[in-house]
C-alpha cells in the first residue's frame, strides 16, 4: 500500500511540474475546426490585388502569398494628433517574408477574438499590399479614438512600418463589390456591397456573414471592430494573450533601434516625397511651431534622419538597417 501511495505522489509531482513548465512557455497551437471547408481558388484571389501595381502575388498547394513595399499610393501620416515620432518606410515584404493567406478554409470551434488575442502582427492584408493590425493597440486602447490614425485608418509602427488598424475601405471601387482584403484565416473582406452588388446584409458577430452561395465573407465597416470581431475560420496561433499573433506572419525590419529621436507634436501635417523617391519629409506643428523630419535611403540600406525641432535645433541620426 505504501508503494502505490509513494507511486501515486510521484505521478502527481510530474503533472504539477509539467503544468507549471507549459504555462511559462510561448503557446503555437491550432484551432480545431468545423467539417465545414472550402478552398480558395488562388486566380480568382489574385484579381483582388491586380489593381496595384506595387503588388504582386503568387501561391503553392498551401498558401497565397501577397508581395509589396508596404508603401500605399495614398498620402500618409496627415491628420494624425498622438504620433509616437515613427515615420514610414519601404519594407521587404517578399520571398520567405511575403503576406501568407491560406487556401484552405475552415470554421473555427472557437473563434478567437481579437479582445482577448491577436496584439501582436496583422489580422489580414488589404489589397494595395498594406497590412492590417487589431483596432486595439499594444496598450490596450482603440488606436482610432485615441488619435493615433491618419485619414486613411494608417499610420507607421515602431518598426517604421505603415499599416492600417481599420478597414481599408477607401479600396472599394464606386457602386461596385469589391474585395478590399483578406484575413488571415483565409476568408475575404467586402466593402459595403455584398457580391451581387446589393446593400450590406446584417453582419454577425464577427463582422461577417455566409452569403447566398453558402460561402463566407467579411464585411469593412466605419464601426469598431472596422473589419473582423473574431477569426470565424482557423488559425495558427503563437505567443501569450493577448499579444499574441497569427502565424505565418511577415516581419518588418526597423532601421532604428531602440525609441526614436524624442518629438513633441499636435498634429502632423503633411509628408511629401523627394525629388528621387528615396525619401520624404514629415511637417508637424506643436504650440504653434512647425517642425520637421528630412529622412531618406540608399541601396546599401543606410537611412538618414534629419530633425529640425520646433525649438530650432536640428539633429542628424544614420542607420544601418541589418535585414
Amino acid at each position: 500500500m505504501n508503494s502505490i501511495k509513494s507511486i501515486f505522489k510521484l505521478l502527481t509531482i510530474i503533472l504539477m511540474l509539467n503544468f507549471t513548465l507549459t504555462g511559462c512557455l510561448t503557446v503555437s497551437t491550432v484551432e480545431s475546426g468545423s467539417s465545414e471547408s472550402t478552398t480558395n481558388e488562388p486566380t480568382q484571389m489574385a484579381t483582388a490585388f491586380s489593381d496595384y501595381s506595387q503588388v504582386s502575388t503568387t501561391y503553392d498547394s498551401s498558401y497565397f502569398y501577397v508581395s509589396s513595399d508596404g508603401i500605399p499610393d495614398h498620402q500618409m501620416m496627415v491628420g494624425i494628433v498622438a504620433w509616437i515620432a515613427q515615420v514610414p518606410v519601404p519594407h521587404s515584404y517578399s520571398g520567405d517574408n511575403a503576406w501568407s493567406i491560406p487556401l484552405e478554409t475552415a470554421y473555427s470551434d472557437s473563434p478567437l477574438s481579437i479582445e482577448d488575442d491577436f496584439q501582436r502582427g496583422a489580422l489580414g492584408i488589404a489589397v494595395n499590399g498594406i497590412p492590417i493590425f487589431n483596432p486595439i493597440n499594444a496598450s490596450g486602447l482603440i488606436s482610432k479614438d485615441i488619435g493615433e490614425l491618419d485619414e486613411f485608418g494608417g499610420h507607421s509602427g515602431r518598426g517604421d512600418d505603415y499599416h492600417y488598424h481599420t478597414a481599408p475601405i477607401h479600396l472599394e471601387e464606386s457602386n461596385t463589390p469589391t474585395i478590399i482584403a483578406y484575413a488571415f484565416d483565409g476568408y475575404p473582406v467586402y466593402g459595403t456591397l455584398e457580391p451581387d452588388g446589393s446593400e450590406m446584409d446584417t453582419l454577425d458577430s464577427y463582422n461577417g456573414h455566409e452569403y447566398s452561395d453558402g460561402s463566407y465573407h467579411y464585411h469593412g465597416t466605419t464601426t469598431y471592430p472596422f473589419m473582423l470581431g473574431a477569426f470565424r475560420g482557423t488559425v495558427n496561433l503563437e505567443g501569450t494573450a493577448p499579444h499574441t499573433q497569427v502565424t505565418p506572419q511577415s516581419q518588418a525590419y526597423p532601421p532604428r533601434d531602440g525609441n526614436p529621436h524624442a518629438i513633441n507634436s499636435d498634429l502632423i501635417t503633411g509628408l511629401t516625397e523627394n525629388a528621387t523617391q528615396d525619401g520624404y519629409t514629415l511637417t508637424y506643428t506643436y504650440n504653434g511651431a512647425t517642425g520637421s523630419v528630412d529622412y531618406s535611403w540608399d541601396i546599401d540600406n543606410n537611412f538618414t534622419y534629419i530633425f529640425n525641432d520646433v525649438d530650432g535645433s536640428t539633429t542628424t541620426e544614420v542607420f544601418k538597417r541589418k535585414n
